[in-house]
């Protein structure tokens, strides 16, 4: 039954406004993934044509770090995809940002185990991903390496893999693990050359756990921009180390060493990047999280039990020499 309005009724009334503003897409898996591809095909086709005219290879980086960034903003907006959805940034948390830190030095400590697995294992391929890293470092200016390639990385790739990519898989998977899976392995790869694959992927794992967690991207830059720094700041301090002769290398590291130095500093892995995601957790949970987790929410602390056994057998079979 209708019921009839008098205009008196109306008169006063503010006219309804209908939104007409373009309703914003998803960005799918298959689509980034094919982004992706893309974005790796022209790098590697045409990645090095700058320097070819130009022999400057810092401006050749800038290129390619600014081709990252451009290409994935045009990309999102192509696809009409809500730009604040895809590259989330808010105000950090204190708690959080200290939380960043933690996992920055279990990196580290990460980054020399495996350095150290890698001068007993496969010293020449060491070298050559070494030699490809100084050179990239090798600037007018510690200020400009940490330009070129510190900040830049932290901003630029970050908004292709924990932007365009990550978002991808947020809309595509349901399970955060497969996510954080698919965003590290990509991010290893993104690295090429393989002996440098297995710490970008290990850094990424953090960094898309960052992201799923916070709704923050200001979170993984951070750890991205710490990690990077420190790598420029040790290999301007240690430039000789190029030049070591593998034979020499294989000389000086022993198995023995080699089983100690996963067991000293590798132990304190597993318990950082426990302390460093607790730290995050608590910083942005509503609620408090028990340090050792409750009934429910005790995988995480099983895990880290569970990898510290999974490294104290590893340095002890090479202590034993069973990988010799």
């Amino acid at each position: 039954m209708q019921t009839s309005v008098s205009y008196d009724e109306i008169r006063w009334s503010s006219p309804v406004r209908h939104d007409r503003r373009k309703k914003r897409r998803r960005i799918r898996a298959w689509q980034a993934l094919l982004f992706f591809a893309a974005v790796m095909i022209l790098l590697l086709l045409f990645g090095g044509l700058l320097y070819v005219f130009t022999g400057n290879i810092f401006l050749e980086s800038l290129a390619e770090q600014f081709f990252f960034l451009i290409s994935s903003v045009v990309f999102v907006l192509l696809m009409r995809a809500d730009l604040k959805e895809v590259f989330p940034f808010r105000k950090p948390r204190a708690l959080a940002v200290g939380g960043v830190l933690v996992l920055l030095l279990a990196s580290f400590l990460a980054a020399e185990v495996f350095s150290i697995l890698a001068l007993q294992f496969a010293p020449e391929s060491l070298k050559q991903a070494s030699e490809n890293v100084n050179g990239l470092f090798e600037g007018p200016s510690l200020a400009v390496e940490l330009l070129m390639a510190g900040l830049c990385p932290a901003i630029c790739e970050e908004a292709l893999h924990r932007g365009v990519l990550l978002n991808s898989f947020r809309n595509s998977f349901h399970d955060n693990r497969l996510m954080i899976l698919c965003g590290g392995l990509l991010f290893g790869v993104f690295h090429i050359y393989p002996i440098r694959m297995i710490m970008p992927a290990f850094i990424g794992f953090l960094m898309c756990w960052l992201v799923i967690r916070t709704e923050n991207m200001l979170y993984s830059c951070l750890l991205h921009l710490g990690y990077n720094t420190v790598l420029i700041l040790i290999s301007s301090a240690s430039s000789s180390a190029a030049e070591i002769d593998p034979e020499i290398m294989e000389s000086v590291v022993s198995p023995t060493i080699t089983g100690f130095y996963v067991l000293i500093p590798g132990i304190f892995i597993p318990f950082l990047i426990y302390l460093g995601t607790w730290m995050v957790r608590r910083a942005t949970a509503a609620r408090i999280p028990d340090f050792f987790g409750n009934k429910t929410e005790r995988r995480p602390f099983l895990y880290m039990v569970a990898a510290t056994g999974c490294i104290l057998l590893f340095g002890a079979l090479i202590l034993l020499g069973v990988f010799s």
